[in-house]
């Protein structure tokens, strides 16, 4: 499944695990200074620690866009945070008969 924002890209994929596992993909193209980059990183890893549990079962993996430069702080934990309720919501199970 694949889920889009402006400045980031989940991608996440069943695994036969009994947890989710994380990967990330930014790339200098979408943020040029390393600390930067290594802070979004670090925004994802925590955001991931701290909500481990109730994210489904499988690999998930955040792709940053062309945008993220020009997107203040608080606009990344947004995002990261949207696109992991967004999961959620789509991989629980429907209650209905």
């Amino acid at each position: 499944m694949r889920l889009r924002r402006p400045l980031l890209t989940l991608i996440w994929l069943p695994n036969t695990l009994q947890q989710p596992r994380l990967g990330l993909t930014i790339a200098k193209k979408s943020l040029k200074a390393s600390v930067q980059r290594n802070r979004l990183k670090r925004l994802i890893r925590e955001y991931f620690r701290t909500h481990q549990q109730s994210l489904p079962h499988g690999d998930l993996v955040f792709i940053g866009q062309t945008g993220l430069a020009r997107a203040p702080q608080s606009e990344w934990k947004a995002a990261i945070d949207e696109l992991c309720r967004d999961l959620i919501r789509r991989c629980a199970p429907s209650s209905s008969p």
